[in-house]
């Protein structure tokens, strides 16, 4: 059952903390809200992003976290970013109590 909700990561994947796809998150960023593709507590994955951007780049924003505390602020930096908008970033700063929710976060 946790298979479904938890995907397994290739044996390449250097990632640190467990994806999560079932809870999305809802981040706001330059004044737009999006849903996360998937997220663990190192970064998220979004899509449909409204500009190019750079490897690199630091962007902050608020987090949104299902039944959590309200939206917290992050500064994000952005790890990966596609053509079609997709766009793969890790936490540089989150809210403490952001953090605390995405923690408490348990599967279905």
């Amino acid at each position: 059952m946790l298979s479904a909700l938890f995907r397994r990561a290739p044996r390449n994947d250097r990632r640190q903390n467990r994806r999560i796809y079932d809870r999305p998150l809802k981040i706001k960023i330059e004044g737009k809200t999006y849903k996360t593709l998937d997220w663990s507590l190192g970064g998220f994955r979004i899509k449909g992003y409204h500009r190019p951007l750079e490897i690199g780049e630091r962007i902050a924003g608020k987090v949104g976290v299902p039944h959590g505390a309200r939206n917290g602020d992050i500064v994000v930096e952005i790890m990966r970013a596609t053509n079609n908008g997709e766009v793969g970033v890790r936490f540089l700063e989150i809210s403490p109590r952001s953090f605390v929710a995405m923690a408490g976060i348990k599967a279905i």
